[in-house]
């Protein structure tokens, strides 16, 4: 993930053509796995990472980065708008109950947001910066967004 997002950046032609990486890290996971069981959790897993690609473009890349964090890297986004749009799309598709052993579970998610090149140009600071983000928002009271 890190070399596609270095190679990602090394094709940025100029800042007129920016790159958004968002760090998603879902809240209230860690009950499901413990009372449904970590099958239970990797296929709620699956079932999150479709809700995800569900949300964002073909261009756009959607990987879990581990445990239950996933990272999107958004090349050729302009808008600051589109991207909070698009985090109000993820937050109401995560929101929605997924079915895990026949019973309704609801999570939630939180995103941290860094922009290249307004706050960084390499693969490493812009996923440093974008976990930075990422627990302003889980400190601010989960399931919202902050940008770095």
């Amino acid at each position: 993930m890190k070399e596609f997002l270095e190679g990602e950046l090394r094709s940025l032609p100029d800042p007129d053509h920016p790159l958004a990486m968002i760090s998603l890290d879902l809240d209230k996971f860690k009950p499901v796995n413990d009372l449904f069981g970590h099958n239970a959790g990797d296929a709620l897993l699956n079932e999150v990472a479709s809700r995800l690609r569900s949300c964002t473009r073909k261009i756009d890349l959607v990987a879990r980065q581990g445990g239950d964090e996933f990272i999107l890297i958004l090349p050729d986004i302009y808008v600051r708008k589109d991207i909070e749009t698009l985090c109000q799309r993820i937050a109401s598709e995560i929101s929605r109950p997924f079915i895990v052993n026949g019973n309704e579970v609801y999570i939630s998610v939180s995103m941290g947001i860094a922009l290249a090149p307004q706050d960084a140009m390499n693969a490493s600071d812009l996923i440093r910066l974008s976990d930075i983000a990422l627990y302003k928002a889980k400190n601010t009271g989960r399931n919202n967004w902050v940008f770095y």
